[in-house]
């Protein structure tokens, strides 16, 4: 008897999984970078993506302040070359929504009247297609850093993870909402794919919708905004070929928007006191996922629209989830308060993950000089 005892005391030693051995990979800050440009910029854009090549780094960003899309140097804030836009006319980018740098001379764009386009750096407008869907009409598209576009050889991939109606619709609605979306401009044609939110996904209440993702080799990941589950789709196969349950520690309340809010502050308040996901980035040069998340938090005092919405795009805690290759957690980190701006404005390098220090209730913040924070990956055993 005792020897059985003894072995299952071993058993449960050395097969039951050790949570403190799992989350052993800590993200720590490398350094600090302030970069002054010598144009117009506001220092949080929407859109930026990082370029390294053999001649140096570069900014790649939307400058909403004059409309263009800009190329500055990494290293010194100067403007290497803009992309004019032409917003009239029947050949302008009138509508525009988002869009992603996808090769060294190509732009695909988004326009909120469903429509993907493409533009050149001189910022004409290659072509521009219609994405339609006959099973569920939508009526906006966008792209952006949580949503980029994602070429994969002659197809540009993107997402629409929107309910069209939401306070009108029926649970039973949301697998008719195709999620994932391309555009063949070889053959000129939409797809779309069965890719759907869970048939459960308004079992405790009517969530709301939206998805972040990203791409590694083959496989697309999406990533739910108000729910634990990652999709991973295959591009070869057209098809879902997993589903997992990647569940923060912070996250357990999602908001659920039974009914329309009593008002534009109710609908901020509860966006900031419930938990949320954010943005899904894959770091191809260290091989791991970053899935941020949001955790809640109490109001004060009663603010104003104005607070509340600075607050929505500068949070004061936001947190990380390291994940491996196949989506397991190696590891979490909740940032200082007010230590980074926590709407966008992020990318990763071969040095690591910059995210912008430029948080509004920072007491260094400012609006006109882009300040990034290097953050990288070390084993905590390392450490110790």
């Amino acid at each position: 008897m005792k020897k059985k005892i003894l072995f299952g005391l071993l058993f449960l030693m050395f097969c039951c999984k050790n949570p403190e051995k799992e989350n052993h990979i800590k993200l720590i800050k490398v350094k600090e970078i302030e970069l002054n440009p010598h144009e117009l910029v506001f220092g949080n854009p929407s859109i930026v993506q990082l370029i390294e090549s053999d001649s140096g780094k570069y900014l790649f960003l939307y400058n909403h302040l004059v409309k263009k899309f800009q190329f500055l140097d990494f290293s010194n804030g100067d403007l290497v070359r803009e992309v004019p836009l032409d917003f009239d006319g029947p050949h302008g980018v009138g509508g525009l929504s988002g869009g992603t740098l996808t090769g060294k001379d190509s732009i695909w764009i988004t326009f909120s009247s469903p429509a993907i386009g493409l533009i050149n750096f001189d910022g004409k407008v290659l072509l521009k297609k219609k994405v339609e869907n006959t099973t569920i009409p939508i009526t906006f598209l966008t792209s952006d850093l949580q949503r980029p576009l994602i070429q994969s050889k002659h197809k540009i991939f993107g997402l629409q993870p929107y309910f069209m109606n939401h306070h009108g619709m029926d649970p039973k609605d949301i697998e008719k909402h195709q999620l994932l979306y391309s555009y063949d401009f070889i053959k000129d044609e939409i797809d779309w794919y069965d890719v759907f939110y869970p048939d459960d996904y308004w079992r405790n209440g009517k969530k709301m919708s939206d998805l972040t993702w990203t791409q590694r080799g083959n496989k697309l990941y999406l990533a739910s905004i108000f729910d634990h589950q990652i999709q991973v789709f295959d591009i070869s196969s057209r098809k879902v070929i997993e589903t997992k349950e990647v569940r923060s520690r912070y996250i357990r309340r999602f908001d659920c928007v039974n009914e329309i809010p009593s008002g534009v502050n109710q609908g901020l308040i509860n966006r900031l006191t419930f938990d949320k996901y954010a943005v899904l980035i894959y770091d191809p040069f260290r091989d791991v996922f970053y899935r941020f998340f949001h955790p809640g938090f109490e109001l004060d005092d009663e603010e104003s629209v104005e607070v509340l919405r600075t607050l929505n795009w500068s949070r004061p805690t936001m947190g990380v989830m390291i994940l491996d290759k196949d989506l397991n957690i190696l590891g979490e980190h909740l940032f200082e308060k007010n230590e980074v701006y926590t709407f966008s404005n992020y990318f990763i390098g071969e040095d690591g993950l910059y995210l912008s220090a430029n948080n509004h209730f920072e007491r260094d913040y400012t609006d006109d000089v882009f300040r990034y924070v290097l953050f990288n990956l070390v084993d905590d055993e390392q450490i110790n």
